[in-house]
């Protein structure tokens, strides 16, 4: 597959084999809810990313594995993630339904 591709923000890797995008949150919890919904859409369409995050990142790697390049596959799930909710501007943010404050001592 070529690697010239129109998908905004998405960097394709010197070899040509992944397609990799950075995304920067506020918060750990907008990085974790990215996390989830990249995890709900990779299932549904079987294709999983590789997938690094901390407080206030999020970073997703993708390739096909089993054709050894990029394929129509990967774009179709770049597409996909590209629609989920944490990526809009009007996202909503929930809290966790744990404490806030610890009890560790």
């Amino acid at each position: 597959m070529t690697t010239e591709f129109r998908l905004p923000h998405w960097e394709v890797s010197v070899d040509g084999i992944w397609l990799t995008r950075h995304f920067r949150f506020e918060n750990f919890l907008q990085a974790h809810q990215l996390v989830m919904e990249v995890a709900m859409i990779s299932e549904r369409l079987q294709h999983h990313p590789e997938i690094r995050y901390g407080w206030g990142y999020v970073e997703l790697r993708i390739t096909s594995h089993d054709a050894g390049e990029l394929t129509q596959k990967d774009i179709n799930w770049i597409e996909q993630v590209e629609q989920l909710p944490a990526l809009q501007p009007q996202a909503q943010y929930y809290p966790l339904p744990y404490p806030t404050e610890s009890k560790i001592n």
